[in-house]
């Protein structure tokens, strides 16, 4: 039986990984999530939805919302934000804007696949100069990349589409 976990999270992170195995247990943390797939496929399971997710596909996760991903092996980036981070470089009215409490997946068209990509290797890039003391890492460029972001997401027509079959029907009305 699966337990649930909370997760402590810094103000903000992002890493990039390849997951080979199923992650076991329900989860949350008092942070939105955003999770990318570069390459394979995930489930994703948050509160009450679920989504299949794979190449190109973006998840947003609410605070404090259990989740978890099963299934085949990705490569994937993982973001975690907190709105203390971003509170300091955007206004409330902004940061107000992301309390929506809704889960969803998000496929860009194939043309801005390579801007989203570069926007989470940039973010990445700069949260790894953290850890080289002769790199000068910068706060503000973050921000202003996360914003990027959230702003293209909030912008761009979404063409995710769930294909789900009468049992997975079925089984969502149960």
């Amino acid at each position: 039986m699966s337990t649930i976990h909370y997760v402590k999270t810094k103000d903000f992170f992002i890493e990039k990984y390849t997951l080979k195995q199923p992650q076991g247990d329900m989860h949350y943390h008092h942070a939105f999530e955003i999770y990318y797939v570069l390459d394979g496929e995930r489930e994703y399971f948050i509160g009450d939805k679920f989504f299949k997710v794979s190449s190109g596909d973006l998840v947003w996760v609410p605070k404090d919302m259990l989740h978890r991903t099963d299934g085949k092996g990705a490569t994937r980036f993982l973001l975690y934000f907190k709105e203390e981070f971003l509170g300091e470089y955007l206004s409330d009215a902004a940061i107000e804007r992301l309390a929506d409490g809704q889960p969803f997946a998000f496929r860009a068209d194939d043309e801005y696949a390579d801007e989203l990509r570069s926007i989470f290797l940039v973010l990445l890039q700069e949260y790894n100069k953290r850890k080289n003391p002769e790199e000068s890492y910068d706060p503000f460029l973050v921000a202003r990349y996360l914003s990027e972001l959230l702003f293209f997401i909030r912008t761009h027509e979404n063409r995710y589409a769930k294909k789900s079959s009468k049992a997975e029907d079925r089984m969502h009305h149960i």
